[in-house]
Protein backbone atom coordinates (compact mmCIF):
# COMPACT_ATOMS: atom_id res chain seq x y z
CA UNK A 1 0.00 0.00 0.00
CA UNK A 2 2.85 2.34 0.75
CA UNK A 3 5.07 3.71 -1.95
CA UNK A 4 8.81 4.06 -1.63
CA UNK A 5 9.81 7.31 0.04
CA UNK A 6 12.00 10.07 -1.21
CA UNK A 7 13.85 11.71 1.63
CA UNK A 8 14.86 15.34 2.02
CA UNK A 9 17.02 16.89 4.71
CA UNK A 10 14.97 18.89 7.20
CA UNK A 11 16.56 22.29 7.58
CA UNK A 12 18.21 22.69 10.95
CA UNK A 13 17.56 19.10 12.02
CA UNK A 14 19.85 16.14 12.35
CA UNK A 15 17.44 13.71 10.74
CA UNK A 16 15.74 13.29 7.41
CA UNK A 17 12.13 14.38 7.00
CA UNK A 18 10.12 11.95 4.84
CA UNK A 19 8.10 13.35 1.99
CA UNK A 20 4.39 13.12 2.75
CA UNK A 21 3.00 9.66 1.96
CA UNK A 22 -0.46 8.12 2.31
CA UNK A 23 -1.56 7.22 5.84
CA UNK A 24 -2.30 3.60 6.60
CA UNK A 25 -5.49 3.22 8.59
CA UNK A 26 -6.82 0.36 10.68
CA UNK A 27 -9.52 0.26 7.99
CA UNK A 28 -8.86 -0.64 4.34
CA UNK A 29 -8.99 2.27 1.84
CA UNK A 30 -12.64 1.70 0.95
CA UNK A 31 -13.77 1.91 4.58
CA UNK A 32 -14.32 5.39 5.96
CA UNK A 33 -13.32 5.84 9.59
CA UNK A 34 -14.95 9.23 10.00
CA UNK A 35 -16.74 11.31 7.40
CA UNK A 36 -17.98 14.85 7.73
CA UNK A 37 -18.17 16.88 4.51
CA UNK A 38 -17.20 20.48 5.13
CA UNK A 39 -20.24 21.76 3.27
CA UNK A 40 -22.74 19.29 4.71
CA UNK A 41 -25.89 20.68 6.24
CA UNK A 42 -26.00 19.93 9.95
CA UNK A 43 -29.55 19.26 11.10
CA UNK A 44 -30.78 21.51 13.88
CA UNK A 45 -32.13 20.16 17.11
CA UNK A 46 -35.03 21.54 19.05
CA UNK A 47 -33.45 23.34 22.04
CA UNK A 48 -35.52 21.56 24.64
CA UNK A 49 -34.55 18.16 23.18
CA UNK A 50 -30.81 18.68 22.71
CA UNK A 51 -28.63 17.03 25.36
CA UNK A 52 -25.05 17.82 26.28
CA UNK A 53 -22.32 15.68 24.77
CA UNK A 54 -20.50 13.07 26.83
CA UNK A 55 -16.76 13.02 27.24
CA UNK A 56 -16.66 9.93 25.02
CA UNK A 57 -18.49 11.75 22.24
CA UNK A 58 -16.08 14.66 22.50
CA UNK A 59 -13.09 12.30 22.28
CA UNK A 60 -14.58 10.58 19.25
CA UNK A 61 -14.62 13.87 17.33
CA UNK A 62 -10.84 14.06 17.41
CA UNK A 63 -9.58 10.47 17.82
CA UNK A 64 -10.75 7.06 16.65
CA UNK A 65 -11.72 5.16 19.79
CA UNK A 66 -11.10 1.43 19.86
CA UNK A 67 -11.89 -1.10 22.56
CA UNK A 68 -9.17 -3.24 24.10
CA UNK A 69 -11.37 -6.31 23.61
CA UNK A 70 -10.60 -8.50 20.62
CA UNK A 71 -12.80 -10.79 18.61
CA UNK A 72 -12.71 -14.15 20.38
CA UNK A 73 -15.57 -15.94 18.67
CA UNK A 74 -17.48 -15.74 15.43
CA UNK A 75 -20.46 -14.38 17.40
CA UNK A 76 -18.46 -11.49 18.88
CA UNK A 77 -19.02 -8.19 17.06
CA UNK A 78 -17.47 -5.73 19.54
CA UNK A 79 -14.17 -5.14 17.78
CA UNK A 80 -13.69 -3.27 14.52
CA UNK A 81 -10.24 -4.79 14.05
CA UNK A 82 -8.93 -8.25 14.85
CA UNK A 83 -5.66 -9.12 16.57
CA UNK A 84 -4.20 -12.52 15.76
CA UNK A 85 -1.37 -13.63 18.02
CA UNK A 86 -0.03 -16.51 20.07
CA UNK A 87 -2.46 -15.72 22.86
CA UNK A 88 -5.40 -16.47 20.56
CA UNK A 89 -3.86 -19.84 19.69
CA UNK A 90 -3.29 -20.62 23.37
CA UNK A 91 -6.86 -19.65 24.31
CA UNK A 92 -8.23 -21.84 21.53
CA UNK A 93 -6.12 -24.84 22.53
CA UNK A 94 -7.27 -24.41 26.14
CA UNK A 95 -10.90 -25.06 25.17
CA UNK A 96 -12.06 -28.65 24.89
CA UNK A 97 -14.98 -28.00 22.55
CA UNK A 98 -14.36 -28.05 18.82
CA UNK A 99 -15.10 -24.79 17.05
CA UNK A 100 -14.09 -22.93 13.91
CA UNK A 101 -10.95 -21.67 15.64
CA UNK A 102 -9.78 -25.14 16.70
CA UNK A 103 -10.60 -26.46 13.22
CA UNK A 104 -8.40 -23.72 11.76
CA UNK A 105 -5.54 -24.79 14.02
CA UNK A 106 -6.13 -28.45 13.20
CA UNK A 107 -5.79 -27.69 9.48
CA UNK A 108 -2.57 -25.75 10.13
CA UNK A 109 -0.99 -28.60 12.08
CA UNK A 110 -2.10 -31.14 9.48
CA UNK A 111 -0.53 -29.09 6.68
CA UNK A 112 2.72 -28.64 8.60
CA UNK A 113 2.93 -32.39 9.20
CA UNK A 114 2.12 -33.14 5.56
CA UNK A 115 4.93 -30.84 4.43
CA UNK A 116 7.35 -32.24 7.01
CA UNK A 117 7.60 -28.89 8.78
CA UNK A 118 8.01 -28.08 12.47
CA UNK A 119 5.39 -26.84 14.91
CA UNK A 120 7.05 -23.41 14.67
CA UNK A 121 5.94 -23.38 11.04
CA UNK A 122 2.52 -24.61 12.11
CA UNK A 123 2.22 -21.47 14.23
CA UNK A 124 2.36 -19.27 11.12
CA UNK A 125 -0.17 -21.46 9.34
CA UNK A 126 -2.47 -21.29 12.36
CA UNK A 127 -2.15 -17.50 12.64
CA UNK A 128 -3.16 -17.11 8.98
CA UNK A 129 -6.09 -19.53 9.23
CA UNK A 130 -7.39 -17.73 12.32
CA UNK A 131 -6.87 -14.35 10.68
CA UNK A 132 -8.85 -15.37 7.60
CA UNK A 133 -11.77 -16.38 9.82
CA UNK A 134 -11.65 -13.08 11.66
CA UNK A 135 -11.34 -11.01 8.49
CA UNK A 136 -14.73 -12.34 7.51
CA UNK A 137 -16.07 -10.98 10.80
CA UNK A 138 -14.53 -7.53 11.16
CA UNK A 139 -14.65 -4.51 8.90
CA UNK A 140 -11.12 -3.28 9.54
CA UNK A 141 -7.66 -4.75 9.25
CA UNK A 142 -6.36 -7.99 10.70
CA UNK A 143 -3.30 -7.35 12.85
CA UNK A 144 -1.03 -10.41 12.92
CA UNK A 145 1.99 -10.65 15.19
CA UNK A 146 5.25 -12.19 14.00
CA UNK A 147 6.71 -14.95 16.16
CA UNK A 148 8.62 -13.03 18.90
CA UNK A 149 11.46 -15.56 18.94
CA UNK A 150 12.83 -14.14 15.67
CA UNK A 151 12.56 -10.49 16.61
CA UNK A 152 16.33 -10.14 17.10
CA UNK A 153 16.98 -11.51 13.62
CA UNK A 154 16.01 -9.09 10.85
CA UNK A 155 16.21 -11.61 8.01
CA UNK A 156 14.16 -14.20 9.90
CA UNK A 157 11.56 -11.58 10.80
CA UNK A 158 11.26 -10.53 7.15
CA UNK A 159 10.90 -14.15 6.05
CA UNK A 160 8.19 -14.90 8.62
CA UNK A 161 6.29 -11.71 7.80
CA UNK A 162 6.38 -12.49 4.07
CA UNK A 163 5.12 -16.00 4.73
CA UNK A 164 2.20 -14.63 6.73
CA UNK A 165 1.26 -12.21 3.96
CA UNK A 166 1.62 -14.89 1.27
CA UNK A 167 -0.57 -17.21 3.33
CA UNK A 168 -3.27 -14.58 3.61
CA UNK A 169 -3.10 -13.72 -0.09
CA UNK A 170 -3.41 -17.40 -1.00
CA UNK A 171 -6.73 -17.40 0.88
CA UNK A 172 -8.02 -14.21 -0.70
CA UNK A 173 -7.05 -11.64 1.94
CA UNK A 174 -5.02 -8.84 0.37
CA UNK A 175 -2.17 -7.02 2.05
CA UNK A 176 -4.23 -3.83 2.18
CA UNK A 177 -6.37 -5.63 4.78
CA UNK A 178 -3.37 -6.57 6.92
CA UNK A 179 -0.99 -5.10 9.46
CA UNK A 180 2.04 -7.13 10.50
CA UNK A 181 2.93 -6.47 14.14
CA UNK A 182 6.65 -6.47 14.96
CA UNK A 183 8.33 -5.60 18.30
CA UNK A 184 10.54 -2.51 18.38
CA UNK A 185 13.92 -4.21 18.65
CA UNK A 186 16.73 -2.94 16.43
CA UNK A 187 16.51 -6.01 14.18
CA UNK A 188 12.73 -5.81 14.15
CA UNK A 189 12.87 -2.19 12.99
CA UNK A 190 15.30 -3.03 10.20
CA UNK A 191 12.81 -5.66 9.09
CA UNK A 192 10.02 -3.07 9.19
CA UNK A 193 12.02 -0.79 6.90
CA UNK A 194 12.40 -3.55 4.30
CA UNK A 195 8.80 -4.75 4.57
CA UNK A 196 7.32 -1.28 4.24
CA UNK A 197 9.40 -0.77 1.09
CA UNK A 198 7.72 -3.92 -0.30
CA UNK A 199 4.27 -2.56 0.43
CA UNK A 200 3.70 -4.63 3.58
CA UNK A 201 2.22 -2.35 6.25
CA UNK A 202 3.71 -2.82 9.70
CA UNK A 203 2.55 -1.97 13.20
CA UNK A 204 5.44 -1.55 15.62
CA UNK A 205 4.64 -2.76 19.15
CA UNK A 206 6.51 -2.90 22.47
CA UNK A 207 7.48 0.79 22.32
CA UNK A 208 8.62 2.12 25.69
CA UNK A 209 10.98 4.95 24.78
CA UNK A 210 11.19 7.91 22.41
CA UNK A 211 14.23 6.28 20.80
CA UNK A 212 12.13 3.32 19.68
CA UNK A 213 9.45 5.60 18.27
CA UNK A 214 12.06 7.66 16.39
CA UNK A 215 13.65 4.51 14.95
CA UNK A 216 10.21 3.20 13.90
CA UNK A 217 9.41 6.47 12.15
CA UNK A 218 12.80 6.45 10.43
CA UNK A 219 11.93 2.92 9.28
CA UNK A 220 8.68 4.35 7.80
CA UNK A 221 6.44 2.20 10.00
CA UNK A 222 2.75 2.63 9.19
CA UNK A 223 1.65 2.56 12.83
CA UNK A 224 3.47 2.84 16.17
CA UNK A 225 1.95 1.71 19.48
CA UNK A 226 3.37 3.10 22.74
CA UNK A 227 2.09 1.42 25.92
CA UNK A 228 1.33 3.98 28.62
CA UNK A 229 0.52 1.62 31.50
CA UNK A 230 3.61 -0.57 31.15
CA UNK A 231 5.83 2.52 31.20
CA UNK A 232 4.08 3.83 34.32
CA UNK A 233 4.27 0.44 36.02
CA UNK A 234 8.05 0.33 35.48
CA UNK A 235 8.52 3.76 37.03
CA UNK A 236 6.25 2.84 39.95
CA UNK A 237 8.60 -0.08 40.66
CA UNK A 238 11.66 2.18 40.33
CA UNK A 239 10.86 5.24 42.46
CA UNK A 240 14.43 6.52 42.24
CA UNK A 241 14.37 6.82 38.46
CA UNK A 242 14.31 10.27 36.87
CA UNK A 243 10.87 10.85 35.43
CA UNK A 244 11.72 13.87 33.31
CA UNK A 245 15.28 14.11 32.00
CA UNK A 246 14.64 17.74 31.03
CA UNK A 247 13.11 18.67 34.39
CA UNK A 248 14.58 19.43 37.82
CA UNK A 249 16.56 16.73 39.55
CA UNK A 250 14.17 16.60 42.52
CA UNK A 251 11.52 14.90 40.40
CA UNK A 252 13.10 11.55 41.33
CA UNK A 253 11.88 9.82 44.42
CA UNK A 254 8.38 8.53 43.91
CA UNK A 255 4.99 8.93 42.31
CA UNK A 256 4.37 12.16 44.23
CA UNK A 257 6.36 13.97 41.51
CA UNK A 258 3.04 14.37 39.70
CA UNK A 259 4.58 13.31 36.39
CA UNK A 260 2.77 10.68 34.36
CA UNK A 261 5.78 9.36 32.46
CA UNK A 262 3.74 7.17 30.13
CA UNK A 263 1.55 10.05 29.00
CA UNK A 264 4.54 12.41 28.72
CA UNK A 265 6.44 9.98 26.51
CA UNK A 266 3.36 9.23 24.40
CA UNK A 267 2.85 12.96 23.83
CA UNK A 268 6.49 13.35 22.75
CA UNK A 269 6.04 10.48 20.30
CA UNK A 270 2.91 12.13 18.90
CA UNK A 271 4.79 15.40 18.47
CA UNK A 272 7.61 13.61 16.68
CA UNK A 273 5.22 11.86 14.28
CA UNK A 274 3.66 15.21 13.39
CA UNK A 275 7.02 16.87 12.80
CA UNK A 276 8.96 14.07 11.10
CA UNK A 277 6.72 11.02 10.65
CA UNK A 278 4.78 11.76 7.49
CA UNK A 279 2.66 8.67 6.89
CA UNK A 280 3.07 7.22 10.39
CA UNK A 281 0.05 7.07 12.67
CA UNK A 282 0.12 6.57 16.42
CA UNK A 283 -2.07 4.30 18.52
CA UNK A 284 -2.13 5.01 22.25
CA UNK A 285 -2.68 1.88 24.32
CA UNK A 286 -2.40 1.01 27.99
CA UNK A 287 -4.81 3.81 28.95
CA UNK A 288 -6.10 3.09 32.44
CA UNK A 289 -7.88 6.26 33.60
CA UNK A 290 -10.26 8.90 32.24
CA UNK A 291 -7.59 11.55 32.83
CA UNK A 292 -5.08 9.66 30.66
CA UNK A 293 -7.66 9.33 27.88
CA UNK A 294 -8.36 13.07 27.97
CA UNK A 295 -4.65 13.94 28.09
CA UNK A 296 -4.11 11.91 24.91
CA UNK A 297 -7.16 13.16 23.03
CA UNK A 298 -6.29 14.11 19.48
CA UNK A 299 -4.07 11.09 18.84
CA UNK A 300 -4.93 9.09 15.73
CA UNK A 301 -6.25 6.15 17.75
CA UNK A 302 -6.97 5.58 21.44
CA UNK A 303 -7.39 2.02 22.70
CA UNK A 304 -9.56 2.48 25.77
CA UNK A 305 -10.91 -0.35 27.97
CA UNK A 306 -14.66 -0.74 27.84
CA UNK A 307 -14.94 0.09 31.55
CA UNK A 308 -13.25 3.46 30.97
CA UNK A 309 -15.37 4.07 27.87
CA UNK A 310 -18.50 3.51 29.96
CA UNK A 311 -17.34 6.13 32.48
CA UNK A 312 -16.54 8.57 29.69
CA UNK A 313 -19.96 7.97 28.17
CA UNK A 314 -21.73 8.72 31.45
CA UNK A 315 -19.69 11.88 32.08
CA UNK A 316 -21.44 14.80 30.39
CA UNK A 317 -19.81 18.05 29.33
CA UNK A 318 -21.05 21.56 28.64
CA UNK A 319 -20.64 20.93 24.92
CA UNK A 320 -24.06 21.04 23.29
CA UNK A 321 -25.76 22.24 26.47
CA UNK A 322 -28.67 24.61 25.91
CA UNK A 323 -31.05 26.48 28.12
CA UNK A 324 -34.18 25.48 26.21
CA UNK A 325 -34.17 28.59 24.05
CA UNK A 326 -31.04 28.36 21.92
CA UNK A 327 -30.27 25.40 19.69
CA UNK A 328 -26.55 24.60 19.18
CA UNK A 329 -25.43 22.60 16.16
CA UNK A 330 -22.89 19.80 16.47
CA UNK A 331 -20.54 21.69 14.15
CA UNK A 332 -20.41 24.50 16.71
CA UNK A 333 -19.50 21.99 19.40
CA UNK A 334 -16.51 20.71 17.42
CA UNK A 335 -14.96 24.15 17.48
CA UNK A 336 -15.45 24.52 21.23
CA UNK A 337 -13.64 21.33 22.27
CA UNK A 338 -9.86 21.49 22.14
CA UNK A 339 -8.04 18.13 22.10
CA UNK A 340 -4.90 17.82 24.21
CA UNK A 341 -2.79 16.83 21.20
CA UNK A 342 -2.76 18.97 18.07
CA UNK A 343 -0.45 19.31 15.09
CA UNK A 344 -0.03 22.99 15.91
CA UNK A 345 1.22 22.32 19.43
CA UNK A 346 3.35 19.44 18.17
CA UNK A 347 5.14 21.78 15.77
CA UNK A 348 6.27 23.86 18.76
CA UNK A 349 7.96 20.93 20.54
CA UNK A 350 11.71 21.52 20.53
CA UNK A 351 13.58 18.23 20.28
CA UNK A 352 17.23 18.05 21.25
CA UNK A 353 19.92 17.34 18.69
CA UNK A 354 20.42 13.94 20.33
CA UNK A 355 16.72 13.11 19.93
CA UNK A 356 16.74 14.20 16.29
CA UNK A 357 19.84 12.29 15.24
CA UNK A 358 19.58 9.49 12.70
CA UNK A 359 19.92 6.09 14.37
CA UNK A 360 22.54 4.18 12.41
CA UNK A 361 23.49 1.06 14.37
CA UNK A 362 22.29 -1.30 17.07
CA UNK A 363 24.85 -0.22 19.67
CA UNK A 364 23.73 3.40 19.40
CA UNK A 365 20.08 2.33 19.53
CA UNK A 366 20.52 0.20 22.65
CA UNK A 367 22.52 2.90 24.41
CA UNK A 368 19.78 5.48 23.83
CA UNK A 369 16.94 3.19 24.95
CA UNK A 370 17.47 4.09 28.60
CA UNK A 371 17.00 1.76 31.55
CA UNK A 372 13.20 1.67 31.35
CA UNK A 373 13.10 1.07 27.61
CA UNK A 374 15.75 -1.65 27.80
CA UNK A 375 14.17 -3.46 30.77
CA UNK A 376 10.64 -3.36 29.36
CA UNK A 377 11.64 -4.44 25.85
CA UNK A 378 13.82 -7.32 27.06
CA UNK A 379 11.25 -8.56 29.57
CA UNK A 380 8.39 -8.46 27.07
CA UNK A 381 10.37 -10.26 24.37
CA UNK A 382 11.58 -12.86 26.86
CA UNK A 383 8.06 -13.53 28.17
CA UNK A 384 6.60 -13.68 24.65
CA UNK A 385 9.35 -16.04 23.46
CA UNK A 386 8.78 -18.43 26.37
CA UNK A 387 5.08 -18.36 25.56
CA UNK A 388 5.87 -19.20 21.93
CA UNK A 389 7.93 -22.21 23.05
CA UNK A 390 5.03 -23.38 25.17
CA UNK A 391 2.57 -23.02 22.30
CA UNK A 392 4.83 -24.96 19.93
CA UNK A 393 4.76 -27.78 22.48
CA UNK A 394 0.97 -27.49 22.80
CA UNK A 395 0.60 -27.71 19.04
CA UNK A 396 2.69 -30.86 19.05
CA UNK A 397 0.39 -32.37 21.67
CA UNK A 398 -2.61 -31.15 19.68
CA UNK A 399 -1.32 -32.94 16.60
CA UNK A 400 -0.74 -36.15 18.57
CA UNK A 401 -4.27 -36.06 20.00
CA UNK A 402 -5.68 -35.91 16.47
CA UNK A 403 -3.83 -39.03 15.32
Amino acid sequence: MNTCLLRVRAKGAGCCRPVQRPYVSYNPPHVATRSKPCCATVPSTTPSNKTSASQLEMLQRHSVILSDSVVTSMDDSRASTAVVNLGLIADTLATSAMCEFSNAIDKAVTLANHEGRSMDDAIDYALVNLGVLLKNKVLGRVITEVDPRVTNDADATIARARRLVEGYEAQGVGRDSLLIAIPATWAGLQAVKSLEAEGISCQVIDIYSLTQAVAAIQAHASIIVPNVSRINTWYAKHPGAIRDSKGPRQDAGGDDSGINVGVRLAKAMYDYTRQFGAGTRIVMTGIRTIDEALQLSGADYLIIPETIQAKLKSATTLQGYNDGFTAVTSSDDDDEFSPALTSHDASRHVFTRDELGELTDEEQFNEKLGMAGRDLLESQIDAASKNADRISELLGNFATSRE
